[in-house]
């Protein structure tokens, strides 16, 4: 999958388990941008880190021009869609994370990168989702990175994260209204 379109599926999945956060243990505040008291913009911004934090094993990819060293380390060391690709790296992210970090943040993190596996078991290449295991699994329907499948998709999770956002800030009987006004108008 492209940038985007991780982005994308990560605003829609980290959105989506919002209601369900509560039933963790997890309560996301107010907007605040303390990470003592971690709030909204934190964990959505953990969610779209967690959605491209992956394809740091790759060079070049937009996540990896901003670190040093480390891309072309994971690269050498596991190759891409393999290590950080895998059930393991979540594992540990979900372990080990929140002895540094706050649990809003660490679970925004886990939501983003499982958006991100998933995503690219959607492609034809697939991910190594067992790693250290030697092959690659990938959903039974799959599609071109980059080709007109996935900007379809682009543009239909677009829709979806609008269309929860609407939802969760209580915009949605006002727009729902002004569509049928629309429709009404030009009807």
């Amino acid at each position: 999958m492209l940038k985007k379109t991780h982005l994308a599926f990560g605003s829609v999945c980290g959105l989506a388990a919002l209601p369900y956060l509560p039933m963790l243990g997890i309560h996301i505040s107010e907007p605040s941008l303390s990470m003592q008291t971690p709030g909204f913009e934190t964990y959505g911004a953990a969610v779209l880190l967690g959605a491209l934090l992956p394809d740091i094993d790759k060079k070049g990819t937009t996540i990896s021009r901003h670190v040093p060293v480390l891309p072309w380390l994971f690269s050498k060391v596991f190759g891409h869609r393999t290590a950080l690709h895998s059930l393991l790296f979540v594992w540990l992210l979900y372990t080990y994370l929140p002895y540094w970090l706050p649990m809003p943040f660490v679970i925004g993190l886990v939501i983003g990168v499982l958006s991100h596996l998933l995503g690219d078991m959607m492609t034809h290449q697939g991910i190594r989702l067992l790693w250290p295991l030697p092959f690659d699994i990938r959903l039974p329907m799959t599609f071109e990175t980059g080709g007109k499948i996935e900007y379809v998709i682009l543009k239909v999770l677009t829709v979806v994260a609008a269309y929860q956002v609407a939802d969760i800030t209580s915009l949605l009987p006002w727009i729902t209204k002004g569509f049928h006004a629309i429709i009404h108008a030009l009807g």
